[in-house]
């Protein structure tokens, strides 16, 4: 039996054979364990972007961004001739005028020419208008062979099927105008319109409160107190004189005349 390094022993060391007889000091294994393998790299949020569809990187975000910016505005600008004989460098005479009418023939038929009719009904659909509004605005536009005849008669067709009317406009104009203005401004108003005297007599009866009232609602939301000396008080009658409102009922307003039951009130209109 061979014993190796017997100077080197320690006591109650263990002892074992080794494959040639050999005496080797004893010394532990270290327990098996599992292969440590080195985790898979984690998708970042570029890997994902990316799979995703997005662009790889800040900069290609900024720069695909800066192209769509680009297309966008790409319809403002002038495209540039693709060749020299192009219709705005074209030297000779008779090509440029050739080409002159075929633009103009192509320009033409882009935009199909509409009847006095369906002008008049787009503009209604928009907005209400008078007569003498619409007629105005149909003048300015006339086309080729068009008068003022051809207006009239589509007037009176849009009158007719009840898209115009100055009734209508009247009391709609009266009634958004009550609560800010006050009679005198809202049928000067009318009057520009071209609202007839009697009509706009009519739509300013409708009107659910009396003139007295709506001051007083639009001098709470627009002062709220009364005024503490002169200037203050010139301030205010001026401000509701200029809104269309008669002196007699500033005058109940600033007097503390006129009783309205409180209620929230917004400053729509100010």
């Amino acid at each position: 039996m061979k014993r190796n390094n017997e100077d080197n022993w320690e006591e109650g060391q263990l002892f074992v054979f080794g494959d040639d007889g050999e005496v080797l000091p004893y010394t532990e294994a270290p327990p098996e364990t599992e292969p440590i393998l080195s985790p898979e790299p984690e998708e970042t949020f570029e890997v994902k972007a990316r799979a995703a569809g997005a662009p790889r990187s800040a900069e290609a975000f900024l720069a695909e961004r800066e192209a769509r910016s680009v297309r966008s505005v790409r319809r403002t600008r002038v495209k540039e001739p693709e060749d020299p004989f192009a219709f705005e460098y074209c030297n000779d005479p008779e090509e440029w005028e050739r080409r002159a009418k075929e633009k103009a023939e192509k320009k033409g038929r882009k935009r199909p020419k509409r009847s006095l009719k369906m002008r008049a009904a787009a503009a209604l659909a928009r907005r209400e208008y008078t007569r003498k509004a619409l007629r105005e605005k149909l003048i300015r536009g006339l086309e080729e062979g068009e008068t003022e005849v051809d207006v009239d008669e589509a007037l009176n067709d849009m009158e007719r099927w009840g898209y115009l009317s100055d009734e209508r406009f009247a009391k709609v104009r009266a009634r958004n105008k009550a609560s800010i203005f006050g009679d005198r401004r809202i049928r000067e108003e009318l009057r520009r319109e071209g609202v007839a005297q009697e009509t706009a007599r009519i739509a300013m009866d409708e009107i659910a409160e009396p003139e007295n009232v709506r001051c007083y609602r639009l001098w709470k939301r627009r002062f709220g107190e009364f005024p503490a000396d002169r200037k203050e008080r010139e301030k205010q009658i001026r401000y509701l004189l200029y809104r269309g409102f008669s002196m007699s009922s500033v005058d109940d307003v600033l007097r503390g005349r006129v009783i309205v039951e409180e209620e929230e009130v917004s400053d729509w209109g100010l």
